[in-house]
C-alpha cells in the first residue's frame, strides 16, 4: 500500500512538471498581448509610451491619471484637458452631463475607443432628444462597423493622400487581420460634426465636435495609439499630429472608465482591477497560477478517495429452499414412496389453508368446509374430495402412481380456483 502512495505521488510530480513546461512553451513570457490600453504597461497594447509622449509633449503641464470617477476630477473650476484611450468607456449618464458640461467651458476632451456608449451619442447629435425618444430615432446614430484587414491607412483631412499614415496588427512573429472601426455614416441635425482623419477608403475614424466653447474629438482606432504602435518609428510623427490637437494646459487621464464595474455604468465604484485579473494578466503569475490549478485537481482526484483497506464484498445470501424440497420431493418420488408424497402434500395444502384464510383441517370439521369454501371461492365438492382421499390415505400402507397422480390433480384444482 506505501508503495502505491508513492508510486501516485511520483506520477503527480511529473504530470505537475510537463504541465508547466507545456505552459512556458506554448506561451510568450515576455510579453502580454491582451489589450489593456493600460497607461502605467509597458506591455504591447499598453499605452504608457503614449502617455510619456504626451508628458514630453506639454512638459510644463500636469497629467494625472486618474483611477476613480472622473466626476470628482473635473470640478467646476477645473481646466484640465480630457483624454480617454480604451476598448469602450463606460460611463454612467452622470458622467457624460459632467463630462460635456466640463468641455463647454472651453476644454478639449479627446476619445479614442472601438465602440461609445448610447448616451454619449445622444448628447452629441440630438442633445434636445429624451433617452425615451432617443431609442426609436436609430437612424440619427452614429454607429461604427468594421473592415478586417492586417493594415490599414490613416491621413488626416489637412494633409494630402499621400501623406497617409500606415500601421499594421501584429501578435507576437505575426501580422493578422484586425476589425479597423470607423464610423458609417453622418447624421445629425441639430450637431454635425467635422471629420478631422479618414481611412484609405475615404471613411471617417475621427470626428470633431464643437461643445460650447471646447473641443470633443473623437477617434474609432484606439490600437494606434498603443506601446507596439508608437513605438515604430515611422507612427511618431502620427501620434505628435494628435497631440497637436490638445491645447496648453494640464491634462486627466481616465483609466477609471476603461474597466466594467459591478451593478453597470451607472455604478460608481474606486476599485477597478482585483489580484486575479492582475494576476491574469502577467504570463508568468498565469502559468502559475493554471499550474497550481491544475495540481490542486490531481491531488484532488487522487487523495480524495477513502484511505483504508477496501471492504471486500460478501456474497449474497441465496434461499436453497425450494431446490432442497425439489430435490427430496425427487428422491422420494424415484423410490415409489408414493404414499410419503401425497401425505407432504396434504401438510403443505393444510399450511398453505391456514395461513391464507385462517382456518385449521388438523382435526377433521364439516362445518370448515362451508367456510373455507365461501372463503377461497370453490366448489365445496372439491374440498371434500380432498379431505377424502386424504383420510383413505391415513389407513392405507402404500399407494399407486396412478392414485398419486390423482390426488395432486385434485390439490392442484384447488390451487387454480381459489383467491
Amino acid at each position: 500500500m506505501k508503495n502505491y502512495y508513492t508510486r501516485i505521488g511520483i506520477v503527480i510530480v511529473i504530470v505537475v512538471a510537463a504541465a508547466v513546461l507545456l505552459l512556458n512553451w506554448f506561451s510568450d513570457t515576455s510579453y502580454s498581448w491582451y489589450e489593456s490600453y493600460d497607461s502605467k504597461s509597458t506591455q504591447p497594447f499598453g499605452t504608457a509610451v503614449t502617455r510619456e509622449l504626451l508628458e514630453a509633449y506639454n512638459d510644463e503641464a500636469e497629467c494625472r491619471q486618474v483611477r476613480k470617477p472622473i466626476t470628482t476630477a473635473l470640478t467646476s473650476d477645473s481646466n484640465y484637458n480630457y483624454i480617454f484611450i480604451g476598448s469602450y468607456p463606460y460611463y454612467a449618464p452622470a458622467t457624460i452631463d459632467s463630462l460635456l458640461l466640463h468641455i463647454s467651458k472651453g476644454n478639449t476632451g479627446f476619445i479614442a475607443a472601438a465602440a461609445f456608449p448610447d448616451f454619449l451619442q445622444q448628447h452629441l447629435y440630438q442633445p434636445s432628444l429624451e433617452s425615451d425618444d432617443y431609442r426609436d430615432y436609430n437612424d440619427e446614430r452614429y454607429p461604427l462597423t468594421s473592415i478586417a484587414s492586417p493594415t490599414v491607412k490613416v491621413v488626416f483631412e489637412d494633409l494630402p493622400q499621400n501623406a497617409a499614415f500606415a500601421f499594421h496588427h501584429r501578435i507576437q512573429d505575426t501580422i493578422i487581420d484586425y476589425p479597423w472601426m470607423h464610423f458609417s455614416q453622418i447624421f445629425g441635425k441639430e450637431r454635425t460634426p467635422a471629420i478631422r482623419a479618414v481611412d484609405e477608403n475615404g471613411n471617417a475614424v475621427m470626428l470633431e465636435f464643437t461643445i460650447g466653447a471646447g473641443k470633443l474629438y473623437l477617434f474609432s482606432m484606439p490600437m494606434l495609439l498603443t506601446n507596439i504602435q508608437v513605438c515604430q518609428e515611422d507612427n511618431r510623427l502620427f501620434v505628435n499630429r494628435i497631440l497637436e490637437l490638445l491645447p496648453p494646459g494640464d491634462i486627466i487621464w481616465d483609466d477609471y472608465s476603461r474597466s466594467y464595474k459591478k451593478g453597470g455604468p451607472a455604478a460608481e465604484y474606486t476599485e477597478t482591477e482585483g489580484p486575479l485579473r492582475y494576476i491574469l494578466s502577467m504570463p508568468a503569475l498565469r502559468n502559475a497560477w493554471y499550474t497550481l490549478l491544475v495540481g490542486l485537481g490531481l491531488f484532488l482526484l487522487f487523495r480524495s478517495k477513502r484511505q483504508q483497506r477496501i471492504i471486500p464484498l460478501s456474497e449474497p445470501h441465496v434461499n436453497r429452499s425450494l431446490e432442497f424440497i425439489t430435490t427430496v420431493g425427487r428422491m422420494h418420488y424415484m423410490h415409489k414412496e408414493y404414499l410419503y408424497v401425497a401425505k407432504e402434500q396434504f401438510r403443505y395444502w393444510q399450511l398453505f389453508v391456514q395461513k391464507k384464510y385462517g382456518i385449521s383441517f388438523a382435526a377433521p370439521n364439516p362445518q370448515h368446509i362451508d367456510k373455507l369454501a365461501t372463503k377461497a371461492g370453490v366448489a365445496p365438492d372439491i374440498i371434500r374430495t380432498i379431505l377424502e382421499a386424504s383420510e383413505q390415505q391415513r389407513h392405507r400402507q402404500s399407494l399407486k402412481e396412478a392414485e398419486l397422480l390423482s390426488y395432486y390433480k385434485k390439490l392442484d384444482l384447488f390451487y387454480k380456483n381459489c383467491i
